[in-house]
């Protein structure tokens, strides 16, 4: 579905945006990763993603915080990949809480599913609005929040 395409995925070493990059992985666009995190996990999550895929991916450990480092990492997809089709912005500040914290502080009785949405599943959403079965959709909000909005 996604394959000749290039994607850049911030913050997928971990969590949503890696979920994200692994869908769009798994539908055939080379990647660009960004995030922070131990070199060699990293480079073994490269590796990983590339022979499970059979797609191009490259890591740049750029802070989204600076222009200059932005700026550079674009170029590196573009040397590395050749161009940008489809950019993922998921890098954020996060609570050190555990999940059960988070479960209980921020879902308590506002989440009829009392779940959070899986990487996997947010994932799954991005590869589809990325692929050519959602060229028509423009201007809608997407909630994947187990019916939070709904209330």
């Amino acid at each position: 579905m996604l394959k000749g395409k290039v994607a850049v995925v911030t913050g997928s070493t971990s969590g949503i945006g890696l979920g994200i990059a692994q869908a769009l992985a798994a539908e055939g666009a080379d990647l660009l990763l960004n995030g922070f995190g131990d070199v060699e996990q990293i480079s073994a999550l490269v590796a990983r993603l590339a022979q499970e895929c059979g797609v191009k991916v490259t890591h740049n450990s750029a802070d989204m915080s600076k222009p200059d480092q932005v700026t550079a990492m674009v170029g590196q997809c573009v040397r590395d990949l050749g161009r940008i089709d489809i950019l993922v912005n998921d890098s954020a500040t996060r609570e050190k809480i555990s999940q059960n914290e988070a479960r209980l502080k921020l879902l308590g009785e506002k989440q009829p599913s009392l779940e959070f949405a899986t990487p996997e599943q947010i994932g799954s959403l991005a590869a589809f609005l990325s692929s050519p079965a959602a060229d028509q959709i423009r201007g809608a909000t997407l909630s994947i929040d187990g019916g939070w909005t709904a209330q």
